[in-house]
């Protein structure tokens, strides 16, 4: 599997000293037949802090808000943070499957 540092992404073991999951073995997920997208995605949510602190501030006004407006909602600040994530995630889960 080639080392994608481009993307910063980890190639030795993501998890604590002890652990056996480690990222650079996709061959292992496939076998397993586990999704390697739970491991990317906490990989990837640092990545998009700022979208998840903008998230933060509308849920914490919102609190108020809907005491008065019960419409009101943070749908498109957690769907710009969740875009965020998949765009991350979604081009290291291609990279990790079309590896030779």
């Amino acid at each position: 599997m080639g080392d994608h540092a481009e993307f910063g992404f980890p190639s030795a073991n993501y998890y604590p000293k002890g652990m056996s999951v480690t990222v650079n073995s996709n061959e292992n997920y496939l076998a397993r037949a586990m999704d390697p997208k739970p491991l990317v995605l906490d990989y990837c949510k640092p990545h998009c802090v700022y979208w998840k602190e903008k998230l933060e501030r509308c849920e914490k006004l919102l609190e108020t808000v809907v005491k008065t407006n019960p419409t009101k909602s943070c749908m498109y600040p957690m769907r710009d943070w969740v875009t965020c994530v998949e765009a991350c995630v979604s081009i290291i889960i291609l990279l990790l499957l079309n590896t030779d």
